[in-house]
């Protein structure tokens, strides 16, 4: 840079400044992808907070123009600093593609975000309209990836905010404090499913209003949402057109424990659907929460599904289901639990009614198909027992049960 601090116009002469007069609570920065010297907010700290580099300290015409030369230079260097988003504002609208790369860091500011609703209390909201998903992985291993403290809003009916179009593998990543509110999916897709490896996802999470399937993931040694909070709902003015057959599919997913998770699937979508092989094992809901809304807003049919795989369930609520089973647009159910496949133990578990007694709560079905009951509990709030919870074994199923249950 050539001026001369003594003579006329002083810094405001330098050949490579891009400033005008400093405001309140402003610094002089360096920008180093740019070139220049900027203003920048002192609160939000060009390089501050971890390291980071915030998204307005990058050149670009937009939110979205600026994420792109941000996620160019972070991924360019040999320690990729994070992309900070500290303003109390709305960020975006993004509507460009973008590939992940080992060490891509996405964070907001030092609270966490729930779901974007109308009392604005979040403190940043991240506006994503893309076509597709947001942000994909690339083919092989990406590794290091963290996405904290930030709400995630779509308006658009086809955005997706992680998808895996190219059969990537998420490598020992992490995603916590988020909320994501009107995507069609959140992580993976039905025909792209996202491949996790050794991945943590904890703290508070909000998944709402989804217009298909929220998450479709595969893959193993996974610790998701133990010791932390995820609410998944849609509510039935987006789910009862049967856009939303089911919010959470585990598809081969081996070597995983799912903690609490709190899974609404209200008249047509089930909870959860299981999906594996005689070789899928170690996958384990721990209090786990997995229900219709209540025993007046039942699901029509199972509330879980298990088509594969070796399962356990372990002090899970699993409640308000197969209440109209014809309506759900699901076949071969046959109870508020359907295993239609594989090795399911289901370990002090509760259950609580919203259909007659004498309907199943565990219903299992086929030749290849065991399941293993224990301990079982009942909550009276969905109506009363006179006796116990009962299970049901046809087509050759194995069922091993105590006697905290009835075999029928």
């Amino acid at each position: 840079m050539g001026f001369n601090p003594s003579g006329a116009g002083g810094i405001a002469g330098a050949s490579d400044v891009a400033f005008s007069t400093l405001q309140n609570d402003q610094v002089l920065t360096y920008d180093t992808p740019s070139a220049k010297w900027q203003n920048q907010n002192s609160s939000s700290g060009s390089t501050s907070q971890t390291g980071g580099r915030t998204l307005e300290s990058f050149s670009g015409g937009s939110d979205d123009a600026k994420l792109g030369a941000a996620m160019a230079y972070c991924n360019a260097q040999d320690y990729p600093p994070p992309i900070l988003l500290l303003e109390n504002r709305v960020y975006g609208p993004f509507t460009t593609q973008r590939t992940l790369y080992s060490g891509f860091k996405l964070l907001g500011g030092p609270a966490f975000s729930n779901q974007y609703r109308g009392a604005l209390s979040v403190p940043q909201r991240v506006d994503v309209q893309t076509s597709g998903p947001w942000l994909v992985l690339p083919s092989g291993n990406t590794f290091d990836v963290e996405i904290a403290r930030l709400s995630f809003y779509s308006q658009s009916s086809n955005s997706e905010f992680m998808g895996n179009p190219n059969t990537g593998v998420l490598w020992t990543s992490c995603i916590r404090d988020v909320g994501f509110s009107l995507f069609k999916h959140v992580l993976g897709s039905p025909t792209n499913k996202l491949l996790l490896t050794a991945c943590l996802f904890d703290g508070w999470w909000n998944i709402n209003n989804s217009r298909n399937v929220s998450m479709t993931m595969g893959g193993s040694d996974n610790i998701l949402w133990v010791g932390s909070q995820c609410l998944l709902d849609t509510p039935t003015s987006i789910s009862s057109g049967g856009s939303v057959p089911y919010h959470l599919w585990l598809d081969y997913m081996e070597k995983t424990t799912i903690g609490q998770m709190f899974i609404t699937g209200e008249q047509i979508p089930a909870a959860v659907r299981v999906t594996g092989s005689a070789t899928t094992g170690g996958l384990i809901f721990s209090g786990t929460r997995m229900e219709g809304r209540n025993s007046g807003a039942p699901s029509y049919g199972s509330v879980v599904r298990v088509e594969g795989g070796h399962v356990t369930f372990r002090d899970c609520w699993i409640s308000y289901g197969y209440a109209n089973p014809g309506s759900s647009g699901r076949s071969n159910e046959g109870g508020v639990v359907s295993v239609l496949g594989g090795r399911v133990l289901f370990d002090a578990c509760f259950y609580s009614r919203a259909v007659a007694e004498t309907v199943p709560w565990l219903y299992a079905s086929g030749g290849s198909t065991q399941i293993r009951v224990r301990n079982a509990q009942v909550a009276h709030d969905g109506g009363s027992f006179t006796g116990l919870p009962r299970v049901r074994a046809v087509n050759g199923a194995d069922a091993n049960v105590d006697d905290t249950v009835t075999l029928i």
